[in-house]
């Protein structure tokens, strides 16, 4: 019997170890509300990447990412028609805690959903690493 219950023990610390380690995963969506096609590469700032895709007119993109302490905030890299713009997707210092953070983007910016009757916050593109 005393197996059986230290078994399952360490199944619950490799639980909570592996949570604490990957992260519970944070869902993203980002609809492009351009115009042309944006082809879209993201990555953390340890360098995990996401990757690239492109989003068509009037389409959007579905992603998860997995924050952890030592990844907290995820940026991508915009580009479109000769334009190249960044932003900051997720950031553990917004506080927000979403589990799904769902982005229109626009050609100043891009608003996120703050709640499910439609209230947006619009955010202002970074400075890209190219000075575009």
């Amino acid at each position: 019997m005393m197996e059986s219950s230290t078994a399952v023990a360490f199944l619950v610390a490799l639980l909570v170890l592996s949570q604490s380690c990957l992260g519970s995963a944070v869902h993203m969506r980002i609809d492009n509300r351009l115009g042309p096609p944006v082809g879209v590469y993201c990555n953390a700032e340890d360098g995990t990447q996401v990757g690239y895709h492109v989003i068509p007119n009037q389409a959007y993109w579905k992603f998860s990412i997995y924050p952890n302490p030592q990844r907290t905030s995820y940026q991508c890299n915009f580009k479109w028609a000769g334009e190249s713009h960044d932003l900051r997707i997720y950031d553990d210092a917004r506080g927000l805690g979403f589990d799904t953070y769902h982005w229109a983007l626009n050609e100043n910016g891009a608003c996120l959903l703050m709640d499910s009757i439609g209230t947006w916050q619009c955010y202002s593109w970074l400075q890209s690493a190219n000075g575009n």
